[in-house]
């Protein structure tokens, strides 16, 4: 079952946070990616706004982990909410979310939820303190992250 991330929501971001921390976004990318492998499971994790200094796209996958960032003219429910409109099985994905208006609109769309608080606790009991950093990647997600350490090389 794919789980559908609200990226703000799940770090709690504020636009203070960010700026104090451009790189939290980056890391939980690679969080979700060791829970994506070790769940064999598909994660699409929506931000508000654009990316910035940490390396990450507009719209990029890195080891299982899609990122999508709602742009300036959007924001990451509508993009959430469209991803739900537009697959095939809308009732196949869990939407990670602590937003309840959010949450009442995609379960109408079928769509199972599960707070971000939840969730948080699933992550850090999968890699507690770092663990599971060393878990082997596919041939496909170590040429996903070669290609994504080369274009941030400095």
């Amino acid at each position: 079952m794919p789980y559908l991330i609200d990226g703000n929501n799940l770090l709690g971001l504020r636009p203070e946070v960010l700026a104090k921390d451009p790189g939290i976004r980056g890391r939980l990318v690679k969080q979700l990616s060791a829970f994506a492998r070790a769940r064999r499971t598909s994660v699409v994790i929506v931000f508000d706004g654009e990316p910035d200094e940490d390396g990450l796209r507009g719209d990029m996958t890195l080891g299982g982990v899609r990122v999508i960032f709602s742009g300036r003219t959007s924001d990451a429910d509508t993009r959430i909410l469209k991803i739900l409109d537009d697959a095939k099985d809308p009732a196949g994905f869990t939407l990670v979310t602590t937003d309840r208006v959010l949450g009442d609109r995609a379960r109408q769309r079928r769509a199972r939820c599960v707070t971000s608080l939840k969730f948080r606790r699933t992550l850090e009991d999968l890699a507690p303190a770092g663990a599971g950093e060393d878990a082997p990647l596919s041939p496909d997600e170590v040429a996903e992250w070669e290609t994504w350490f080369e274009s941030h090389d400095p």
